[in-house]
């Protein structure tokens, strides 16, 4: 009968039906894991749609299955029941899930150290976290003192983080950007290009540019290349996108009537401590350029919370100049916010603090991301500008 079908097939192709990659769209996963007979295992992937998938299975002895339709190695999650425990160590394991036949395998009742064969996606990928563990080992008596000062006093560990962890933090980089070098048409680039929001715009473009058409038209490239489209929207050169709300005060306030001046916008939020702390030297900034024509209006991360916001606006002393909430709704959620009421989503602002200054025409010509305790180029801007 195999072979029968095997011959079948051959004939197809011939006339150009494309067996083959009907068989390409489909995936099966054998599973074999001692001590977790009876319960039930959730694997949780992205289908050929783009769609969220939850399929479940039986631990039958030691052994399960799942099967389905994907066209493209995709990023993926095997959870025992368990994670309803809040997520108990070795309830999850992650990995790349791709067309054709994997093999997974893992013991004593946990998936922390489960292992995939069958995946081209997942052997690429095992060599880049063997390099993460590599790093991880050498730092490991550096990060093991920072989480027992933490223990004791969590403001000194957060500031030694800062500087200490910074070699630590560009081995990472170093090891995930030799892996886009050296792996320019792997799957995996394109997973890790597509989930990371601090590799730089130009990386992106030149990362994207390299891959072939299949990954360009998968579901990771038409992410990356919506990334970069977002990525042109709040930058420098282009026009500040206009917006209308109600202030802190509760008056109208829209961005149309600063027309003329200098306007920065301030995205910070309550709980955001870089904001907090860098509001001391903001509002000397202020002070110091407000006879100028400088103003500034704080856009706030606070929709939930405008107690907090208001209390916030007072104690770091910044009430002298305008406050608004950034208009998110309750009712839309942060993959999918409304771009006509959320003036974050209008700047493209995923992280606070984030500065945006304009210029009296209404042309963006600085954007700041980061610590608002040194703002070298934000300083830089304002005094370029007000020197005329």
């Amino acid at each position: 009968m195999k072979n029968m079908k095997y011959l079948i097939c051959l004939l197809l192709s011939a006339i150009a039906i494309p067996c083959a990659a009907q068989q390409n769209d489909s995936f099966t996963l054998n599973g074999v894991v001692s001590g977790l007979s009876g319960k039930k295992l959730y694997l949780v992937y992205g289908n050929m749609k783009g769609e969220g998938v939850t399929d479940s299975a039986i631990v039958s002895g030691d052994s399960f299955h799942f099967s389905g339709k994907i066209n493209e190695p995709t990023f993926a999650f095997l959870i025992t029941e368990d994670v309803a425990k809040r997520r108990p160590e070795g309830s999850s394991t992650s990995f790349f899930l791709e067309p054709g036949v994997m093999e997974l395998s893992a013991s004593n009742g946990t998936l922390v150290n489960a292992r995939i064969k069958g995946s081209v996606a997942q052997a690429e990928f095992d060599g880049l976290l063997e390099q993460y563990d590599r790093i991880d080992n050498r730092w490991k008596g550096v990060l093991d003192s920072l989480n027992n000062i933490s223990k004791t006093d969590r403001d000194e560990a957060d500031r030694l983080r800062e500087w200490v962890l910074q070699p630590y933090n560009d081995e990472y980089a170093a090891a995930k950007n030799g892996f886009f070098h050296d792996k320019p048409e792997s799957f995996v680039t394109a997973h890790l290009v597509a989930n990371s929001q601090d590799i730089p715009t130009d990386t992106i473009k030149k990362i994207y540019a390299g891959f072939p058409e299949n990954i360009k038209n998968g579901k990771y490239g038409k992410s990356i290349s919506s990334e970069l489209e977002k990525r042109m929207i709040g930058i420098p050169g282009t026009t500040a996108a206009a917006f209308s709300s109600t202030d802190i005060k509760g008056k109208k306030l829209s961005l149309a009537d600063y027309k003329g001046k200098y306007v920065l916008l301030d995205f910070w939020a309550s709980w955001c401590v870089p904001c907090r702390k860098g509001n001391p030297h903001l509002l000397a900034q202020y002070n110091k350029y407000k006879k100028n024509g400088f103003e500034i209006i704080g856009i706030s991360d606070d929709d939930s919370k405008q107690d907090a916001w208001r209390a916030a606006v007072e104690k770091d002393g910044i009430g002298v100049w305008k406050h608004v909430l950034r208009g998110f709704s309750m009712s839309q959620t942060e993959v999918s916010p409304d771009m006509n009421t959320d003036i974050t989503v209008r700047y493209n602002v995923r992280s606070y603090p984030t500065k945006i200054l304009i210029d009296p025409s209404g042309k963006i010509i600085g954007r700041y991301v980061g610590s608002g305790e040194d703002e070298k180029e934000l300083d830089l801007m304002l005094a370029k500008v007000f020197a005329k």
